[in-house]
């Protein structure tokens, strides 16, 4: 989501009566702009605004905001705080996976597109597990060596092969 200044945090997920739902605090740049939810009861998302100026400075950002390919036909749409929100969702759950995956030792392989971590007890990287890898797996990515950026952008990757 190139040249988006909003953000998600403190965001807790929770499974209500039409499916998941979640809470979390909408930042424009580091200041709370607002509250925003979807309860999981089969409405609409609720964004709670802090200023009538914050909510007003949102939707002119949505409205410049590129347009986004629909899946059905293939035309071009624009956001709305809904699709806007499920983007920044899908974002903080990827980047708290990736996370996880850059906290043990992970390596990628490409030729059967899964991640594979050796167990969190036995630590990090070390010149034994290299060479197994390395032995093993000759097109293996080695995650932890990838900057945040390149590691997102190789797990959206894997996702979209599944």
């Amino acid at each position: 989501m190139a040249n988006n200044p909003y953000l998600l945090k403190s965001v807790k997920f929770f499974r209500g009566m039409e499916g998941h739902g979640y809470n979390a605090n909408l930042y424009h740049g580091k200041h709370k702009v607002a509250f925003a939810y979807d309860d999981a009861n089969g409405g609409c998302v609720c964004i709670e605004w802090d200023k009538k100026e914050d909510e007003l400075n949102f939707d002119k950002f949505l409205e410049e905001y590129p347009k986004y390919k629909c899946t059905i036909d293939g035309t071009l749409v624009s956001h709305d705080e809904s699709t806007f929100l499920g983007d920044l969702i899908e974002i903080y759950e990827i980047e708290r996976i990736v996370k996880c995956l850059m906290k043990k030792a992970t390596f990628y392989n490409p030729p059967t597109n899964e991640f594979r971590s050796f167990k969190k007890s036995s630590g990090m990287w070390n010149d034994a597990k290299l060479k197994v890898v390395e032995e093993k797996y000759p097109k293996a990515i080695i995650f932890n060596q990838l900057s945040k950026e390149q590691a997102i952008e190789l797990y959206k990757k894997h996702e979209t092969l599944k």
